[in-house]
């Protein structure tokens, strides 16, 4: 008897370690330090900064013959700065050192110390004093060319799909625009890195943009970009001509990765 009660507590001990191992897998995480944000089970990255006075060099005619000519010259140039580099290069100068919240790895941050964040970096990246120069304006080719999510930030970030955009529910989008930190003001530029429209990877494989905008957006949620677009060249505003009640105006087009949570 005093053998059964034994095994039967070593069998509940070792599944409750499963368990509680599972608990802890399925758990979903993001590293706020690093500027990501939980939607559900999705982790999104901060935006990624690109040295738009280093894409230039190749805008046009001068941009590469082929895209591992393309892959190559993004290797050798850094032309994007994820947002921990970023964090790195503003704690170094002022105002925005003074601005930025640190935590560890495992630690959190509240919404307003992360909003802050946002705003800091994002006006230190705009700051051309400081020689960084930074605006979301992509090359769209680059984007179709090379994986600038999981070159920048390593295996298991991806540009969003367009299907994943079109399966959300409405809570996804609220969720999203009251978490990605950006608010127009016209004391920074935080909205203009921090755009709710994003670019995605479209269910044929083309390169898309998507607006996460809660609501109906018009004339639809995931848009393929002008046809007159030159590829080969930076896009600002790419919907600029439309009618300025668009959602679509005035919005830039940023990178933002996206990877599963739940590990």
């Amino acid at each position: 008897m005093r053998i059964l009660i034994w095994s039967l507590s070593l069998v509940w001990v070792w599944g409750a370690g499963l368990t509680a191992c599972s608990n802890d897998t399925l758990m979903p995480t993001v590293n706020e330090a690093n500027g990501e944000i939980l939607v559900g089970v999705t982790a999104v990255s901060a935006p990624l900064f690109p040295r738009f006075m280093v894409f230039y060099e190749i805008e046009g005619e001068a941009y590469p013959a082929t895209a591992a000519a393309t892959q190559e010259w993004v290797e050798r140039e850094n032309p994007v700065m994820a947002f921990p580099e970023m964090v790195e290069f503003c704690l170094e100068h002022e105002p925005y050192a003074s601005q930025i919240t640190q935590v560890a790895p495992d630690e959190g941050l509240s919404a307003e110390e992360l909003a802050a964040n946002y705003v800091a970096i994002s006006d230190c990246a705009y700051d051309t004093s400081l020689g960084f120069r930074s605006k979301p304006y992509w090359i769209p080719q680059v984007l179709e060319e090379v994986d600038i999510c999981q070159n920048e930030l390593g295996e298991g970030w991806s540009l969003p799909t367009e299907s994943f955009v079109l399966s959300q529910d409405q809570s996804f989008f609220e969720d999203y625009a009251a978490l990605h930190g950006a608010e127009a003001t016209p004391e920074t530029t935080a909205s203009m890195y921090f755009s709710l429209s994003l670019y995605v990877t479209g269910i044929d494989g083309s390169l898309k943009v998507a607006t996460l905008e809660p609501g109906e957006p018009q004339p639809a949620r995931v848009r393929a970009l002008p046809e007159d677009t030159d590829r080969t060249v930076h896009v600002e505003t790419p919907f600029g001509q439309e009618d300025e009640n668009s959602i679509w105006n005035t919005q830039t087009i940023v990178v933002r990765c996206f990877r599963p949570a739940l590990f």
